[in-house]
């Protein structure tokens, strides 16, 4: 039987939309009328007929209007997508039904539709164009920096015999009493608390700075106007052992650490640092002037986003940071998430727009990526990284993890493309640490913002894992239906 009669007329109302207008001819109509009969009589008990034998036209008196909803029903799910392969039209939101015609079991069914598709874009304003960027140029104190870091992370807490000082670890035992009140002493057994983290009771922590280990305290104190565990004013008994105190030893940086680190010498470790170092600030560089190339892209064309395909890339977002939550949990955090979804759909429009702009361009230009180049990425990636080996190559080992790469490599080769075709005019490098300093600050300030903006206590962790330890302007993980 013919789900459609005719060919399906497209109308384009925009980039991202279309309107779909085709007939169900009169014998289907009639023939889901038949059915949906049969089905409500089959689970229909009337006096004086078996089930399923009462006569159809009695069946469709007594339930018209829901015979009818499902006609409609069954009829638009028979014959819409067929309408879509026809117009050879791909779809990436769920039809919406503009206008019907009416519903008679004798006469052919005249429908309307709207659809969402991905727009078939057309760029152009990016030939020639005179673009500014900034770049980053590695120079001997990053080097040093990052060496010093190295030492830190590597340095170890030892005994001292002076004076306790903020900063310093301390073992104790204490216990403090408000005087006159019937509270539980605050007490405290073999405690190792660093002073100035906030852990102990302000009056705990001023008895402590200047002690030396194995001094006992025992003294009376008033408490302060900013006490968060006594009544301002109060007095404080307070009895403190001190057992130890340690401070926190870094190591030179030297021969002798470059060695513990697997170096052959001091030299030999810097050299590798500053190789490390160079790839970043040459990737920054790059960066730069491939976000100022996608964004003057944008400026110059209008690119609209499909909703649906908005909602599922915040869905995707969401779900990944969230998704593995307990339910409990979820409904707990229902009114962040809401508003976490509205200002992720904002921030989604911008990075699907940039995604767009990149794939149409790789599209014109027939950048194409195959399995041989991801494999060589692959290989890159572990020479440039060797410490990371063999996690990079169980994290490729994924055909899933693999068309991500490929998807990423295509949209590396599209912007530089676009790069190419600019003429630039390069500002005054600036440090790769000035260039960090500068990103987390905006990062700090971008989350000062989200917390401010919602009524929330809750702490959530966000691991991005890049490959050199900094961002890449790659927005184009997204489902295009």
């Amino acid at each position: 039987m013919e789900y459609l009669a005719g060919s399906v007329e497209v109308e384009t109302l925009g980039q991202i939309r279309r309107r779909l207008r085709y007939a169900v001819p009169a014998a289907h109509v009639g023939a889901a009328f038949g059915a949906v009969i049969t089905r409500i009589n089959a689970k229909t008990r009337l006096p004086g007929f078996r089930p399923g034998k009462a006569p159809a036209a009695m069946i469709e008196r007594m339930y018209g209007s829901d015979i009818r909803r499902q006609v409609l029903d069954k009829v638009l799910k028979d014959t819409v997508f067929k309408a879509l392969e026809q117009a050879a039209v791909r779809a990436v939101s769920s039809p919406e039904v503009e206008e019907l015609s009416e519903l008679k079991r004798d006469a052919d069914l005249q429908v309307t539709v709207q659809i969402e598709v991905m727009p078939e874009l057309e760029l152009t304003g990016f030939q020639g164009v005179a673009l500014n960027a900034d770049s980053v140029q590695l120079d001997g104190e990053d080097v040093a920096e990052t060496l010093a870091e190295k030492a830190k992370e590597r340095a170890e807490m030892a005994s001292i015999d002076g004076p306790a000082a903020t900063g310093h670890e301390v073992e104790i035992d204490f216990q403090a009493q408000q005087v006159g009140s019937d509270d539980a002493p605050t007490v405290g057994k073999k405690r190792v608390v660093a002073l100035g983290s906030g852990h102990l009771p302000e009056e705990i922590e001023a008895a402590i700075v200047g002690a030396k280990a194995g001094d006992h305290i025992e003294k009376t104190v008033t408490a302060g106007e900013t006490s968060r565990h006594f009544t301002p004013g109060a007095e404080v008994q307070l009895t403190i052992t001190v057992h130890d105190i340690k401070h926190s030893v870094t190591p030179a940086v030297d021969d002798e650490l470059a060695k513990d680190l697997g170096f052959d010498s001091l030299e030999a470790w810097k050299t590798s640092v500053a190789k490390q170092l160079q790839i970043e600030a040459s990737e920054r560089s790059r960066d730069l002037q491939r976000r100022a190339a996608v964004e003057h892209l944008l400026s110059v064309n209008s690119i609209e986003v499909p909703r649906a395909v908005g909602e599922r890339y915040v869905d995707h977002q969401l779900y990944s940071a969230f998704g593995n939550l307990p339910e409990e949990t979820r409904r707990m955090l229902g009114g962040y998430l809401q508003s976490l979804r509205g200002k992720l759909s904002k921030d989604a429009e911008t990075a699907l727009r940039r995604s767009l702009a990149v794939e149409a361009i790789a599209k014109a230009q027939g950048i194409e990526i195959d399995d041989a180049a991801v494999e060589a990425e692959i290989e890159r990636l572990k020479a440039q990284s060797p410490e990371r080996a063999e996690a990079l190559a169980r994290q490729y080992a994924s055909e899933e993890e693999k068309g991500s790469l490929k998807v990423r490599l295509q949209h590396d080769q599209a912007m530089d493309y676009l790069v190419g075709q600019a003429t630039w005019t390069i500002a005054a490098p600036k440090s790769l640490r000035t260039v960090r300093a500068e990103e987390a600050a905006k990062q700090s300030r971008a989350e000062t913002d989200d917390h401010e903006g919602h009524d929330h206590d809750h702490d959530h962790d966000h691991d991005h894992d890049h490959e050199h330890g900094h961002d890449h302007d790659h927005d184009h993980d997204h489902d295009h239906g």
